[in-house]
């Protein structure tokens, strides 16, 4: 319960499909100025389907968050959404007890109140979405529940629950995590995003004359890593064509959570 504060929190259409699906499961968030303010409470089954637009993202943390809230939900995603596969999230919450019907592992997507149980959970795709949506419905569930990657996916999320309060460890490439009460509240600045700012320094480079420099601040190391490639690219290459450099970054970072 209370209010968290979080400034500086994009706009984009992903956050956005977020923001409304929460609101529509009884979430109240509200805006002063550039700070965004979430109230603290009880879930609620929503009474309208949950669109999620484009957002991969919004789909599969929501479902491990709603999951262990014991939420009966129904998700819905725009054309290109409906067709990106969803049982590599559906999978490991399905052997944790949740009961769901889908169509053929992608959406539309219905989830039913459950009981869930922790499982031991070794990941043959390295994915953040995967992982995030294990750990978020573990919170909830009876037991320990483990997630095992065989490379480091981005960690945003483990970063996150720590400072919340989370009962969770993580020794090598496993995150355990246990029934856990989340009493802190957030007061959390978002850094500049990498990913957003790559579209704008291709941009600049491809310009004739113009600022001679853009920054941006990276949080993680997994973050770094992969954006690092794009930035060499553009440091070794100069102002090539847009599209391929575009095309380069998106399919090397995100073809795991597609």
């Amino acid at each position: 319960n209370g209010e968290s504060q979080i400034s500086n929190l994009s706009d984009g259409n992903d956050v956005m499909s977020t923001r409304e699906c929460l609101e529509h499961c009884g979430i109240k968030i509200f805006d002063k100025g550039q700070t965004t303010f979430v109230r603290g409470g009880s879930f609620t089954d929503p009474t309208v389907d949950l669109n999620c637009g484009n957002s991969g993202t919004t789909t599969r943390l929501l479902l491990g968050v709603l999951a262990g809230k014991g939420i009966n939900a129904r998700f819905i995603g725009d054309q290109s959404l409906s067709s990106r596969p969803m049982d590599r999230i559906l999978d490991p919450l399905t052997k944790m007890g949740l009961k769901s019907n889908s169509n053929d592992g992608k959406l539309p997507i219905s989830i039913f109140k459950s009981d869930l149980n922790g499982i031991s959970h070794n990941s043959l795709i390295p994915s953040a979405q995967i992982k995030s949506a294990i750990l978020l419905a573990g919170i909830e569930a009876n037991g320990e529940t483990s997630t095992t990657e065989t490379i480091m996916s981005r960690d945003h999320t483990e970063i996150m629950l720590k400072e919340l309060g989370a009962t969770l460890s993580t020794k090598n490439l496993t995150n355990t995590i246990s029934k856990s009460t989340i009493s802190s509240l957030i007061n959390f600045n978002v850094p500049g995003d990498p990913s957003t700012s790559s579209f704008f320094s291709e941009g600049h480079r491809a310009k004739p004359s113009g600022p001679s420099s853009a920054q941006t601040q990276p949080v993680s190391k997994p973050s770094i890593i992969k954006r690092s490639k794009f930035s060499s690219l553009l440091l070794l290459r100069g102002s090539i064509n847009l599209l391929f450099l575009m095309c380069i970054n998106v399919v090397d970072y995100y073809s795991n959570d597609l």
